[in-house]
């Protein structure tokens, strides 16, 4: 259901230094969103809030109300991003932008190239390509590491600042509740909500930049055919006059990059690919990320010398790996770049041979697997709950004894 309009109720910012503040309004609901780093002043601007703001819009408003000045090219921009975004998601709908006042920034402070950073494989891909123009590394906390994870944060940020102490780049990190607490409550975050979600932090640093490069997820024979919410077609389109943004690395499959990073020896002491670091670790080794990433690394004779995954390859959590088949998103396609080298070199060993049944399995079957561990996960948390109940009240009973004794 359309809530009518989305608008923005404050947008402040106390002083040079200090955090950007967003009040936005979608109905009858409300959001309060932060954007702050110790490392660079953000900027205000309304380019920031046309961005956030658009595509929640298409899903869920009629109209957005942007009350200030925005790139003019961004505006002409929006509606080709829309007609892409329509033509992948038929329940988006076109909306009415008011207010916007077209005007060309020109306080423009410095020329920066930018890189936003994860650590994982794509990023370093792009840090690597592009090494000689990069200047600064970009990293967001609160997208793929949550707001509220101060270890994994403190972590991934020691790694960031000593790769850019490595390659001699600058490091930039942004903070922001941006994804939790409005994002993700209207659209979903891979297949629509991560690719604008970054270029608003790129419009917060346009006074210094004048281009900052996402790392592209897919080669460009896999984003001809799965819509994603960063993409070769998009993320340029977000761009304004003083602010470039480049959708980096399409031409080349998963395979490829991480043949490429293999001969970074930096890279293999750092790379970071785990998005449930269980037990606090860096890269568990056993979630859909750190499995693909492990099976690409294996591909290419590279699993040994990447220190950042404590163990081996286990080929029975291959095995058990739920990946569906021609699905975005889910693995499939890095997955099969994969087994097809596999078969390629004629290595049929154990990794192929438990890789390759999971690829094939029918969609369905996937589905149905899926379906029977979430009932299981769900009856053993049940189980688990009525059996602490159970010693629970057996404690009870033992102090009332005591009591009576």
């Amino acid at each position: 259901m359309r809530a009518g309009t989305l608008r923005i109720k404050s947008f402040r910012k106390k002083n040079d230094d200090g955090p950007v503040r967003v009040s936005m309004q979608l109905g009858a609901r409300e959001h309060h969103l932060f954007f702050e780093s110790k490392d660079i002043q953000l900027a205000y601007n309304m380019d920031v809030f046309l961005t956030l703001g658009f595509v929640p819009a298409m899903k869920h408003a009629d109209t957005l109300i942007v009350d200030g000045e925005v790139s003019p090219r961004l505006l002409e921009s929006i509606y080709t991003l829309s007609g892409i975004y329509r033509s992948w998601y038929p329940s988006l709908h076109d909306i009415t932008i008011e207010k916007a006042v077209p005007a060309v920034k020109t306080d423009i402070r410095e020329q920066r190239v930018g890189l936003f950073f994860s650590g994982g494989v794509d990023s370093f891909y792009t840090l690597l390509r592009h090494c000689d123009e990069i200047t600064d590394l970009i990293f967001v906390q609160g997208f793929d590491v949550d707001i509220d994870n101060d270890d994994l944060r403190e972590k991934t940020m020691t790694m960031v600042r000593d790769i850019g102490s490595h390659f001699g780049k600058r490091v930039i990190e942004v903070r922001t509740n941006l994804r939790l607490s409005f994002l993700e409550q209207y659209v979903g975050w891979g297949i629509l909500g991560h690719g604008p979600a970054l270029t608003c932090v790129g419009h917060l640093l346009y006074p210094y930049f004048k281009r900052i490069y996402i790392a592209a997820s897919d080669a460009y024979k896999d984003t001809l055919v799965f819509p994603w919410g960063s993409h070769p077609l998009l993320d340029p389109l977000w761009s304004s006059e003083t602010l470039e943004f480049v959708h980096d690395g399409c031409e080349a499959d998963r395979v490829q990059k991480v043949a490429l990073i293999s001969e970074c020896d930096k890279a293999m002491k750092s790379l970071r690919v785990c998005y449930q670091n269980r037990d606090g670790a860096y890269n568990c080794g056993r979630c859909v990320k750190c499995l693909i990433t492990m099976i690409n690394l294996y591909t290419v004779g590279a699993l040994d010398r990447c220190t950042t995954f404590d163990a081996g390859l286990d080929v029975r959590e291959v095995s058990r790996l739920l990946i569906l088949r021609n699905k975005s998103g889910d693995g499939y396609v890095n997955l099969k770049t994969s087994l097809d080298e596999l078969e390629r070199k004629k290595d049929y060993g154990d990794v192929y041979k438990a890789l390759k049944p999971v690829l094939n399995r029918p969609r369905w079957r996937t589905k149905m697997i899926r379906e029977t561990r979430r009932l299981g996960c769900q009856l053993n948390n049940i189980f688990n709950r009525m059996k602490s109940g159970e010693n629970q009240d057996k404690v009870a009973g033992m102090a009332d004894f005591s009591r009576h004794d």
